[in-house]
């Protein structure tokens, strides 16, 4: 770790959490190309205020982290098993956009999306662990607390500029979106819900 400062192997980590193909990427994608790039940026804000969360457990608490995980990791497993399957059935099953009345097609707002990207990072409480690993594995365990605390805030930068940008990028497809490509994206994202609770179910609970 010596070789290189704690704030770049900081940035390539954000960079690299971000770019794992899970619910946030997906609810990016979508809530991007439905309402635009500012709303994206939203669900960027609330997952890093989740992150921050999951930072301070891990640097200052991560031993009791660690055990509480231990003993209550079947909870947390069924707790965001549950809840990601139910976000993908309601995406699966509300009415295409095409069907919705104007009152049912309003959009989230900032706070709504801000929400919904923090809930869709708690639940999964393998952010937590990834955390946790980040900063107490042979490469960062010798680092100083301040150097810790530096690794971290590169990483949080890295993984809101990335989200910021997958978001930009998104909005870009806005002119493909007709109500019949966003219903097809609904049922995607739905889809890749289900299947991340049911694969949470797999790895945390068989």
């Amino acid at each position: 770790m010596a070789a290189l400062h704690p704030v770049l192997w900081g940035f390539a980590a954000g960079f690299t959490m971000s770019l794992m193909l899970g619910t946030v990427f997906f609810s990016l994608l979508q809530v991007s190309i439905h309402q635009g790039y500012k709303h994206g940026v939203a669900i960027a804000s609330g997952v890093i205020v989740c992150d921050i969360l999951f930072l301070v457990l891990a640097l200052g608490f991560s031993e009791a982290v660690s055990d509480f995980y231990q003993k209550n990791r079947v909870t947390m497993a069924w707790v965001g098993c549950t809840a990601l399957v139910m976000l993908g059935l309601i995406q699966i099953l509300r009415k295409p956009p095409h069907a919705r009345s104007e009152d049912s097609r309003k959009h989230l707002s900032y706070i709504q999306c801000a929400t919904r990207g923090f809930l869709l990072n708690l639940v999964n409480p393998g952010n937590l662990i990834i955390w946790l690993v980040a900063l107490n594995n042979p490469l960062t365990a010798g680092l100083s607390v301040s150097q810790k605390v530096q690794f971290a805030a590169a990483g949080l930068v890295a993984i809101f500029l990335t989200e910021s940008g997958i978001s930009y990028a998104a909005q870009q497809l806005r002119r493909w979106a007709t109500p019949s490509h966003l219903h097809k994206l609904d049922l995607f994202v739905g889809v890749v819900f289900i299947l991340a609770g049911l694969r949470m179910a797999w790895t945390y609970l068989f």
